[in-house]
C-alpha cells in the first residue's frame, strides 16, 4: 500500500511512526520544520501510554507535573489534580520523525495524489477533505514566557470574562518557564487577555506561539472520509479538540483507531463518533455559557464533568455547582 500523509504535527508525526508498517509512507509538511504553536498540556497516564507506543520514554520530554489547578471564574477556587503534566512537544515531534522510516518532504505539498492508496488529511485546516462550512476559526494568542519568579505554582485557568474575552491559561513548562495564552472569539480581545497578564506579572517572552483553531466537534466535521474512502481524515481535521482547543490527547485518541480501522474504514466514522461523543457536550456547553444560555449549558454540564474527570481534577458536588454558577 502506498501512503500519503498531508501534514506533520503532533498527529501527522504519530501517524508516519505507525503507519510504515503498513506500505511505504510519505509524508507531506508546507512548513519547513514542523513548529509547535499550541498548549503543552495532557493527561499524565494518557501521555505515558503515547510514548509507549512509539518506543519512547515519557520521562524524557514530561517537563511539570501538575498536582493543582486554579480556577477563577467570580472568585479563585484550588482543586487537586492527579493527571495533568506538559510536556515537550517539540522535542517528542522530532523524535517520532527521527525514528520512522517514512519518506518526509518538507516544504512541499502533495500534488500526485492518484499515486497514493490511502491519503491522510492530518492538517489542522481540512486541506484534503475540505471545508464543512460548519466550523469556527477562534484565534489562539500563546506566549511563552519566563519570569523572574513565577505568578503562580501550577496550573491555571482565568474564565472570569469568558463571554467577551474567552479563556486565559498559564501552564508551567520547569523552572521560572511557563506558557500563557487565551482563546477568544476576537483575536484581538485574546491577545489584550495575555499582556495584559504579561503586565501584571513581568518576564521575558521568549517565544510566540499560537494560532487559528477550526473549532468544530466530531458530528459538525463530517464527512470524515471521501473518494470511496481513499482520503481520510484523522485528528484535528475531523473534530477531535475540545473547545477550550485541548487537542493532544484525543487527536493521539484519533490516530489510534485509524490504525485499528486501517483496513475497515467503512466503520472508521461510527467508531470516531462514538469514542467522542463526550466532545460534542463540551462544545455544546462552552458555546451555551458564551451565550449566556444557563438552561442549555445546564444541559450539557457533562461537558464540564468530562473534562474535569479528564485530568483527574477531584471536585465535589458542591464546588460543581458554584463553578457552573460561577460560569453561568
Amino acid at each position: 500500500m502506498r501512503i500519503a500523509i498531508v501534514g506533520c504535527g503532533w498527529t501527522g508525526s504519530m501517524l508516519a511512526n505507525r503507519l510504515t508498517e503498513y506500505g511505504n509512507v510519505d509524508v507531506y509538511e508546507i512548513s519547513r520544520r514542523p513548529k509547535v504553536v499550541c498548549g503543552q498540556g495532557i493527561p499524565t497516564k494518557e501521555f505515558e501510554k503515547i510514548c509507549e507506543k512509539h518506543g519512547l520514554h515519557p520521562e524524557d520530554y514530561i517537563l511539570w507535573r501538575g498536582k493543582r489547578c486554579y480556577m477563577k471564574t467570580n472568585y479563585v477556587r484550588s482543586f487537586p489534580i492527579t493527571n495533568l503534566c506538559t510536556f515537550d512537544k517539540q522535542r517528542l515531534i522530532d523524535d517520532l520523525i527521527k525514528t520512522s522510516s517514512a519518506n518526509f518532504h518538507f516544504a512541499e505539498r502533495l500534488v500526485h495524489k492518484e499515486k497514493y492508496d490511502l491519503i491522510v488529511d492530518a492538517t489542522g485546516k481540512r486541506a484534503i477533505l475540505g471545508k464543512t462550512g460548519k466550523e469556527r476559526i477562534i484565534p489562539c494568542v500563546q506566549y511563552n514566557v519566563k519570569f523572574d519568579e513565577m505568578p503562580l505554582n501550577d496550573f491555571y485557568v482565568d474564565m472570569t470574562r469568558i463571554k467577551a474575552y474567552g479563556w486565559l491559561w498559564f501552564f508551567p513548562l520547569g523552572e521560572n518557564v511557563a506558557n500563557v495564552g487565551s482563546s477568544a472569539l476576537n483575536g484581538a480581545a485574546a491577545k489584550e487577555q495575555v499582556e495584559s497578564f504579561l503586565k501584571r506579572h513581568l518576564g521575558e517572552i521568549l517565544g510566540k506561539m499560537g494560532k487559528p483553531v477550526r473549532m468544530a466537534s466530531p458530528k459538525d466535521s463530517l464527512p470524515f472520509t471521501k473518494n470511496d474512502n481513499r482520503i481520510v481524515g484523522c485528528g484535528e481535521s475531523i473534530g477531535t479538540i475540545s473547545y477550550n482547543a485541548e487537542g493532544n490527547e484525543p487527536c493521539a485518541k484519533c490516530v489510534d483507531i485509524l490504525i485499528e480501522r486501517i483496513h475497515d474504514l467503512e466503520n472508521y466514522k461510527a467508531h470516531v463518533l462514538r469514542e467522542f461523543k463526550n466532545l460534542e457536550s463540551e462544545h455544546k456547553f462552552i458555546r451555551a455559557v458564551i451565550k449566556g444560555n444557563s438552561l442549555q449549558a445546564l444541559r450539557y454540564r457533562s461537558g464540564l464533568a468530562d473534562g474535569m474527570k479528564k485530568i483527574g481534577l477531584k471536585v465535589s458536588l458542591t464546588e460543581m455547582v458554584q463553578l457552573f454558577l460561577g460560569l453561568c
